[in-house]
């Protein structure tokens, strides 16, 4: 069609030059070509309008563009979109586990001043002459955590829920509560393990030098999810009762209900982790021993959480793990 074009031009200059000067010249009329290629552009569609396709009719070539376009921008919008969503419920589940962490970091701070004050840590309980749990740790940590008033308030000449006491019951400080539980003032979701061998042998206090196994391979204090403890009462995990399978639905656990996992804070002040469900239950139990001499090596392990990566599986079965 150029060819066609080009020839129709130059016979128009030929001719315009060989008339006398000022008469217009008799241009040919234009080749089909050129009628065509004006008429298509005439009949294409502007901003905003749309060519019908009709039977043996494609659609234009400048519309089949725009679609192209459209649909690509609409995937680019939705990837987008889709990594959007994703961080902000990372960031968001990344506030939930600093904040369920903070009262673990804040209570073995704490423990470290009671044991500085008293050259020891607390017991798991206070007991009557009997040997009946009476009062709890967390009572008497409580001028260790700024809660002075309420130490001040509490009777150690009554049970935990006597007449006194009772009146305290809903009035828990909040490092007692995991913020990814439900809400309570009354429930605590941070305890202790109890029983012979941990650093809690009941009513009997522990010193740092009692650790054989070291600070940093002992844990101190715990995550339980759906807690039916009060604070007040003198209650945790007992190693006699409890199950050393993470979130286990069947016996009371270390659980919670967030998907990174439990807390757990070792005697060492330093460590603080989440457990993952598939560390076995052995190097868990070894883990709340304080001098066990259990051979078990563990590491976090950034998304999983605490994880097994080391020591003698055997030796840990014979333990009490279960």
């Amino acid at each position: 069609m150029r060819s066609n074009v080009c020839a129709a031009t130059s016979t128009a200059w030929k001719a315009a030059s060989s008339l006398p000067a000022g008469r217009p010249p008799d241009l040919p009329p234009p080749c089909a070509e050129v009628t065509d290629s004006l008429q298509e552009i005439q009949n294409m569609p502007g901003p905003g309008e749309s060519q019908p396709a009709g039977p043996g009719k494609p659609l234009r070539r400048g519309c089949s563009r725009r679609m192209r376009l459209v649909a690509a921008t609409a995937v680019v919008l939705g990837l987008i979109g889709g990594w959007f969503w994703k961080a902000v419920r990372e960031a968001r589940e990344a506030a939930i586990a600093c904040g369920a962490m903070c009262p673990f970091s804040q209570l073995v701070v704490a423990f470290h001043g009671y044991h500085d004050a008293h050259g020891c840590f607390p017991p798991a309980y206070l007991a009557d002459a009997q040997g009946v749990p009476m009062h709890s740790w967390r009572v008497l940590i409580l001028p260790f955590v700024e809660q002075k008033p309420l130490y001040d308030a509490y009777r150690f000449d009554e049970p935990w829920n006597g007449p006194n006491n009772r009146k305290l019951a809903d009035q828990m400080p909040r490092i007692f509560h995991v913020c990814s539980e439900p809400d309570s003032t009354t429930m605590t979701n941070v305890v202790v393990i109890v029983g012979p061998g941990t650093a809690f042998p009941g009513p009997h206090s522990t010193r740092i030098k009692d650790f054989v196994d070291g600070l940093d391979q002992t844990i101190l204090l715990a995550e339980i999810a759906d807690s039916n403890i009060p604070w007040l009462e003198p209650r945790d995990l007992h190693v006699g009762e409890m199950s050393f399978r993470v979130n286990d639905k069947r016996k009371p656990s270390i659980s919670s209900s967030r998907r990174g996992g439990p807390y757990v804070v070792f005697a060492d002040s330093v460590h603080v982790y989440p457990v993952s469900a598939a560390l076995p239950p052995e190097a868990l139990w070894a883990l709340t021993t304080i001098a066990g001499n259990e051979k078990v090596r563990v590491t976090a392990v950034p998304g999983v959480g605490l994880s097994q990566v080391g020591g003698d599986a055997d030796g840990l079965r014979n333990g009490r793990g279960r």
